[in-house]
């Protein structure tokens, strides 16, 4: 008896449609994209925002090695799952699941556009178009001439090889042209960490023309010192650092309440930005921090850092997720973690008891009297 088969090829607009909806924030969408140019190696990267009259669209550049059509390479970069997750891959190599350039496009907008250039070979052009898919029921691309495109293609012609990502009809772009432009700064704060590694080892990464800034949650120079670097027992790949920070108090500048972006505040404050910050191939994963549930945020560990890091071969170990914002610490790890961050909270607490003192100290020499007081030698009295 033989066995029966269904075909269950899942309908083409349905699961694009659903997969717009993994959980993407617009920060996150285009990490996701900058991840595929430095795999790419890309040595400039930029993204720019245009509001063009309520049309508003979005453009990532880069001048890593490209695609060509050659084995339907172009092609095939569109297919979703075009890479097995389980394949080993080149330790540089960001991506995971060879889902990031669509699901993180597809998250904000309807139309993904890919136009690349590989060394000795011409430009192309390819759009991923929700509502062509939906009128037409198939898995179908559409090729783009230079006409539709031209300043993508003429820039382009200036380079050996690169590629441009375009997002059009973005549906979920903010509706007033204030409201999108200011998202240039949320984004570039946000970049300017997770990658913030790769561009102080000298990769460019721009929005527009304005280079941006590297920003590490550890602070360099006398901003925190080290407390502890161990590797993780059963993947000596994997290693985790602790760091203690400065006590507000020896801070240069008022970190806390300036404007300026900066390593001691980040995004949710000084003490929100305490925890456990995971890196992949150099990428940060986790840049707000937080413990991740082995203990609470509290004032006692508000100083203290623990940085983890670890190679793309463990991934499955880590559960990355397809975002690539989120990764679980494997249970055999928790113990020796958990050691570490009490270990360091410990060093948090003795830091901040002592600046504390310093603190209340000076307060009590300057400023515990009410009035000033003068000697009257003339007249023996004090005023």
């Amino acid at each position: 008896m033989g066995i029966s088969t269904f075909d269950f090829t899942p309908d083409p607009i349905s699961l694009l449609e659903s997969n717009r909806n993994l959980g993407y924030t617009i920060e996150e969408a285009i990490s996701d994209l900058i991840d595929n140019s430095i795999s790419a190696k890309a040595t400039n990267v930029s993204y720019e925002i245009h509001p063009n009259n309520g049309k508003p669209y979005f453009l990532l550049k880069d001048n890593g090695i490209g695609m060509s059509n050659l084995d339907n390479e172009l092609v095939e970069s569109f297919r979703l799952g075009s890479k097995n997750p389980l394949d080993e891959r080149d330790p540089n190599d960001l991506g995971r699941f060879g889902f990031g350039m669509k699901t993180a496009s597809l998250s904000q907008a309807r139309i993904l556009t890919v136009i690349t250039k590989k060394k000795g070979c011409d430009t192309l052009a390819f759009s991923l178009d929700l509502n062509f898919i939906r009128d037409n029921g198939k898995w179908l691309l559409k090729k783009i001439d230079d006409e539709f495109y031209k300043a993508e293609f003429d820039f382009l012609k200036n380079l050996d090889s690169g590629t441009i990502i375009r997002w059009d009809d973005w549906d979920r772009a903010p509706k007033l042209e204030d409201d999108l432009l200011a998202l240039n700064s949320q984004i570039n704060d946000y970049l300017s960490v997770c990658f913030h590694r790769f561009i102080e080892k000298g990769i460019s990464i721009c929005c527009h023309d304005y280079s941006l800034e590297s920003c590490s949650p550890i602070p360099f120079g006398e901003g925190a010192s080290q407390f502890s670097k161990i590797p993780l027992a059963k993947n000596n790949k994997a290693k985790q650092t602790s760091y203690i920070l400065q006590h507000p108090k020896n801070w240069e500048e008022d970190f806390e309440n300036i404007s300026r972006f900066n390593s001691f505040r980040l995004f949710d404050g000084f003490e929100r930005q305490q925890g456990i910050y995971i890196y992949r191939c150099d990428r940060l994963l986790t840049p707000r921090g937080g413990w991740l549930g082995l203990i609470r945020k509290g004032n006692a560990a508000k100083l203290a850092r623990v940085v983890i890091d670890y190679p793309n071969d463990a991934d499955e170990l880590w559960s990355l997720d397809i975002t690539k914002t989120n990764a679980s610490i494997p249970y055999e790890f928790k113990r020796e973690i958990t050691k570490l961050i009490d270990t360091t909270k410990k060093g948090s607490v003795r830091k901040i008891v002592r600046g504390n003192r310093n603190v209340n100290r000076s307060l009590s020499l300057n400023h515990s009297n009410i009035w000033k007081i003068s000697d009257d030698r003339e007249f023996n009295s004090y005023k």
